[in-house]
């Protein structure tokens, strides 16, 4: 039986089990990591690929990317949900980032978009590669962050720009982090032309009429995952 556990820092334990040799996948993020994988009322058994998945979450504390850098093992330490030697740790994190803040530094703080982006990957990826380091092996991967959107205004946490503004940090967040995983040997896995419009926008019919994805998009991002996990045989 494999046992694949998601959770950590937002909304999320989940777990996945399969039948093979028992095995623990976590993935770590924000309140995406939560509604990519499992809505509160959705059947939490998945058929797919010849392996039998049940996913079981736990609420957990929300966390920007940006924290994620600063902070490093402070803000994000797998060791502290029981990550073990050979499990799997998927990491979900930024939406925030590329909603509220990004777009902010550049106006205000007058900085450079290329340097922000590539300032808060490269941190974020370090806290990623220092919670690795403590394993003898640990298959680690990064998810896309999703489509933005201007639905479901939040004033806790307003977005920032013009739409259009937003798909551009978006995408480009996404282009570094492909790059960094590819040099750090982190598997990314990219979802977002599954959920994005001709302009790069998170399509309403897909969402939750907010900035998540919605019940049942969300089974394409997961068939996605394991598809990726399947062709480096870490399931």
């Amino acid at each position: 039986m494999v046992k694949i556990r998601v959770g950590l820092l937002t909304s999320l334990l989940i777990c996945l089990n399969l039948n093979a040799a028992s095995k623990t996948v976590y993935v770590f993020g924000d309140s995406h990591a939560y509604f990519n994988f499992r809505w509160p009322d959705q059947v939490s058994h998945l058929s797919y690929l010849g392996h039998e998945i049940t996913f079981n979450t736990v609420p957990c504390t929300s966390r920007t990317m940006h924290r994620i850098g600063r902070d490093g093992l402070r803000a994000l330490n797998i060791a502290n949900e029981g990550v073990r030697n050979g499990d799997i740790a998927i990491f979900c994190f930024g939406e925030v980032d590329c909603r509220c803040h990004i777009g902010r530094q550049v106006i205000e703080k007058k900085r450079a978009l290329d340097e922000i982006i590539q300032t808060l990957v490269n941190n974020y990826i370090k806290t990623i590669l220092i919670n690795k380091s403590r394993y003898t092996q640990l298959n680690c991967a990064v998810l896309s962050v999703i489509p933005p959107c201007d639905q479901g205004f939040n004033p806790q946490f307003p977005w920032y720009g013009l739409l259009s503004e937003r798909v551009q940090i978006t995408k480009q967040l996404n282009q570094a982090l492909k790059q960094s995983c590819d040099q750090a040997s982190l598997l990314f896995i990219d979802s977002y032309h599954l959920y994005s419009d001709q302009d790069g926008v998170l399509k309403s019919e897909l969402s939750d009429g907010c900035v998540h994805l919605g019940r049942p998009a969300n089974l394409a991002l997961k068939q996605l995952a394991v598809e990726r996990l399947v062709e480096l045989d870490w399931l």
